[in-house]
């Protein structure tokens, strides 16, 4: 994920373990810059946009941080399915995918909106 503007751009990258650790990673340096653990079993994937990272695990949540401080700004639950992947559609909404079936969540302040697909 890229963000700022010019000379204070920068460009990081996530990654999520077994162990259920967040990593914030600085692409120039590859120096881990921030491990926080961030769900309560293994987390299985990760996405970021606009500022936001966004979690997903066999806890059967996903989680959104904030990308500067890592505060966790919100949990969704995901209705009895573990989160395998992630992807944000058309700009405003989250595709949680699950081995059963995929759940869509409305990106807006009064998250979260779920819609089973």
């Amino acid at each position: 994920m890229r963000y700022g503007i010019g000379a204070s751009e920068v460009c990081r990258l996530y990654s999520v373990d077994d162990s259920a650790v967040l990593r914030d990673w600085d692409v120039e340096t590859g120096q881990c810059l921030n491990a926080l653990p961030a769900h309560e079993l293994g987390a299985k994937c990760v996405a970021a946009r606009d500022g936001v990272v966004m979690t997903g695990s066999l806890d059967m949540s996903v989680k959104l941080w904030d990308a500067t401080s890592f505060e966790c700004m919100a949990t969704l639950d995901c209705v009895g399915d573990s989160v395998m992947g992630l992807e944000v559609v058309a700009g405003s909404w989250l595709l949680a995918a699950g081995p059963h079936g995929f759940l869509l969540f409305a990106h807006s302040p009064t998250l979260p909106r779920t819609f089973p697909i």
